[in-house]
């Protein structure tokens, strides 16, 4: 990514890259161009949207398609809403602002939501900027002292990007309620983050995909298999490496077929407290419920379709009777829960 034409900064240390609407090709061509703050916390294994390998792919142009998502769309809908409230609350004047890159650095890219007129700061020291973010109500806890730390990296490095003296950050919880906070700029996290966005950006710039720690999600393997698509022939492993994820996976299936016996056995045993009942409850709480279903067919789904489409009267004759079903024969069974699996 070349150098900004603008010379003048747009912030201390900032200059504007695009003042392209949030979620256009060119504004996520524009995020493509360098590290921005959405990446740091992916880059640093604190985020459940991907990880350095993700962001590498996404910077050479050979990740997914980019979309705002659900979640994005409804964020970024109500981002000017939020960011409304929060100036008329805090007395402040608020402007929107594209991409902005930093000045001698022209790989460190941030997103900014609102720059705060100078002057207009509800604490009234120094040029700061706004985050806005809307937040379901499930994870309003994460917010309940100071900002979660995925926020905080995206936030830290928005600061090191536009040289601000701070940011408030207005988040939306639950839709209902408008929590607000400040962070200062901080020197060794500053350093800390930026060293960790080089690394990824260097890989970037020489074509070679940075290693990332395995995971338990899926995450890295979905990545790892659009990355080699192709696979063939035959390679030597380090046997120290190799033999020790080996051991491991080894342990785990050992592991896997030990539960499955262990939830049989326990199974069973409830089963056989129950009697003839039908629900278990723990100090008068329903615990867990068994039912054994009629005896019917079970069929595969796309099968019940075509009976369906092709003889409606005997599928529904079936359906009512209760002897027809799309899933395996047996009990069906619930622990720790009021409803039936």
């Amino acid at each position: 990514m070349s150098a900004p034409a603008q010379v003048r900064p747009l912030t201390p240390t900032g200059v504007l890259v695009t003042a392209a609407e949030p979620g256009s090709e060119e504004w996520f061509a524009a995020r493509r161009g360098g590290i921005t703050g959405t990446d740091l916390p992916k880059i640093l294994g604190d985020s459940g949207y991907g990880n350095a390998l993700s962001v590498w792919l996404d910077k050479r142009g050979e990740a997914p398609e980019d979309t705002l998502g659900e979640a994005g769309q409804w964020g970024h809908l109500l981002e000017d809403v939020v960011a409304r409230e929060w100036a008329r609350r805090s007395g402040a004047q608020v402007t929107p602002v594209g991409v902005l890159a930093h000045a001698d650095q022209p790989w460190m890219c941030a997103s900014l939501d609102r720059l705060v007129t100078p002057g207009t700061c509800p604490d009234g020291d120094g040029s700061c900027g706004l985050e806005v973010k809307t937040r379901s109500a499930f994870v309003a806890g994460r917010w309940s002292e100071d900002v979660p730390d995925d926020v905080l990296a995206q936030v830290a490095w928005g600061l090191a990007v536009t040289g601000l003296h701070h940011m408030h950050v207005a988040v939306l919880l639950g839709g209902q309620r408008l929590e607000s906070f400040r962070v200062d700029r901080d020197a060794a996290l500053e350093r800390y983050l930026v060293e960790a966005g080089e690394r990824v950006w260097t890989h970037v710039e020489a074509g070679i995909p940075p290693v990332v720690d395995p995971d338990a999600d899926g995450v890295l393997l979905g990545l790892l298999n659009q990355l080699h698509a192709d696979r063939a022939g035959q390679v030597d492993l380090d046997p120290g490496d190799a033999g020790r994820w080996l051991v491991q996976y080894q342990q785990g299936a050992e592991l896997a077929r030990d539960g499955e016996a262990l939830k049989a056995q326990a199974k069973t045993a409830l089963v056989q407290l129950l009697g003839d009942g039908e629900a278990g409850l723990l100090d008068g709480v329903p615990a867990f419920t068994y039912r054994r279903p009629a005896a019917g067919v079970s069929l595969p789904a796309a099968q019940v379709k075509r009976l369906a489409k092709e003889d409606p009267d005997t599928y529904a004759a079936l359906r009512e009777a209760g002897y027809l079903t799309t899933t395996n024969p047996g009990p069906r069974f619930a622990l720790a829960a009021t409803r039936e699996a």
